[in-house]
């Protein structure tokens, strides 16, 4: 475990600056016109491969062992290295930059603090640490030469409410695949395939919807689809609360509508929002703002996953016992289980899961109350890069 704990720490390092760098390039590369339809199509990608690497994973660990997941980042790594060496070429001139270790410590240790808390891991101690973290983060902040992250880039509506409602999406994706897969191996038995293959209606919704999206925002403008996309993924999370309240009777083909209906939420208001902080932002702004709402994903996800799970623990522990709860969800020890405590034991199961998607369904309706609060922006009318001021 502290092998995993350790490389996984080191992927996040490169992972979080690549994303940063992608999100910046295509703003740099193309025009507002342009870039809604290259943001539509990296959206899409995303959405793909995301959605296709738990479907991949079910395979893997059906037929293999969990341990073989690792090894499909590795040609993909050494792939891209040489993508990069052949095509990526700079001409942006260096300039000398001051690393704000301070904020980086500072910051890290909130994190650290917050994660811990969350995780049950005296919470007295470490979440009101965590609180004392960040006040310090933001005092350094204002003071700093060269700010980890410039404050004042917040108090702009457009970038300080995308922020927010990247915070949510990532925990709305994270904890939506993490539970609904339990949902679905422990309450009503499917296997880790058939699992990865009932996530196929947002591996097809979340791309398509992310590609229309970008072709059509330039006439459409942020703001509705902005407010239509978050409307479309409050309306699916209640839906999946609605439906996992059923049991085993739960209505599978409703909970794959809605499933469809997620992905094409979020293509939706996904791709609007990351498009409208490439507009938003200056040239010399966009990298901070990519790093931010790649920073408040993933806090989102790690945060919404990790709360969740306590709450679902909480739930599930004062009924069934942890050894129980995974000889439910392994496929063989299942087996092993008399019918009689194993329908007793998914009942509790499914209990604790919904009440995971209330508080899913939650988070989706505050990220709907965020996205009605956009502010409406103006479409840029630049047709070429030497047109754009910023560039």
């Amino acid at each position: 475990m502290n092998q995993l704990i350790l490389f996984r720490a080191l992927q996040g390092i490169g992972a979080g600056g690549l994303q940063a760098l992608a999100f910046s390039i295509i703003a740099d590369l193309y025009t507002p016109k342009e870039r809604s339809r290259i943001q539509g199509i990296f959206g899409a990608t995303w959405a793909v491969s995301g959605i296709l690497g738990s479907f991949l994973g079910g395979i893997i660990v059906s037929k293999l062992s969990w341990g073989w997941i690792f090894f499909m980042n590795v040609p993909l790594g050494l792939l891209s290295i040489v993508l990069l060496l052949l095509f990526l070429h700079e001409r942006q001139p260096k300039t000398q930059v001051s690393l704000d270790l301070l904020g980086a410590l500072l910051l890290s240790l909130a994190i650290i603090a917050l994660l811990l808390g969350v995780d049950g891991r005296y919470p007295v101690i470490l979440l009101p640490s965590c609180g004392v973290f960040v006040l310090l983060f933001i005092l350094h902040e204002r003071t700093a030469s060269e700010p980890l992250i410039p404050l004042h880039l917040f108090s702009d509506r457009v970038i300080g409410l995308s922020v927010i409602i990247g915070a949510l999406v990532g925990a709305m994706i994270v904890s939506t695949v993490t539970y609904l897969s339990l949902f679905l191996q422990g309450g009503l038995a499917y296997s880790a395939t058939m699992t990865g293959l009932f996530l196929a209606p947002v591996l097809l919704s979340w791309p398509l919807s992310s590609t229309i999206t970008g072709w059509i925002i330039f006439k459409v403008g942020y703001r509705p689809l902005v407010i239509l996309g978050f409307f479309l993924v409050a309306a699916s999370c209640l839906a999946f609360a609605f439906c996992i309240h059923q049991g085993v009777a739960t209505p599978i083909v409703w909970l794959r509508v809605s499933l469809a209906v997620f992905g094409i939420g979020l293509g939706m208001g996904n791709t609007a929002t990351i498009l409208a902080i490439q507009e938003k932002a200056t040239y010399g702004q966009r990298g901070v703002a990519a790093a931010s709402i790649s920073f408040s994903r993933s806090m989102g996800s790690a945060v919404g996953v990790g709360s969740l799970g306590a709450l679902l623990t909480f739930a599930l522990l004062s009924k069934i016992s942890s050894d129980l709860l995974e000889r439910l969800i392994s496929p063989l020890l299942r087996e092993k289980i008399a019918p009689w405590m194993l329908t007793s034991i998914s009942t509790v199961l499914i209990q604790g899961i919904e009440v995971v998607f209330w508080g899913i369904a939650a988070m989706a309706l505050i990220a709907f109350a965020m996205a009605v609060g956009f502010p409406a922006m103006k479409m840029s009318k630049a047709t070429s890069v030497s047109e754009n001021k910023d560039l």
